[in-house]
Parts: C-alpha cells; structure tokens; sequence
C-alpha cells in the first residue's frame, strides 16, 4: 500500500495567474504535492 503524501490544493479563479503558486515550492518542503485547481 502506498504513503500518504501531502498535498496542498490551491484555487484560484478564473482570470488570475494560474502560475502565482510557483513561489510556494521554494517555501514550502518537497514532499508536499501542488494540486492547483481552478474555479470559473
């Protein structure tokens, strides 16, 4: 059975910079899965 990574999910709306959670990696640790999602 595999591990549990944790994820982080960031919404953000439709129209804005679906890119603006690229800091976030160089603070938060690695382990971490970036789910962006976006909302119309």
């Amino acid at each position: 059975m595999a591990t549990e990574q944790p994820q982080l999910f960031l919404l953000h709306f439709a129209g804005g910079n679906c890119y603006s959670f690229q800091f976030l990696k160089n603070i938060v640790p690695q382990q971490i899965s970036f789910l962006p999602l976006e909302l119309p």
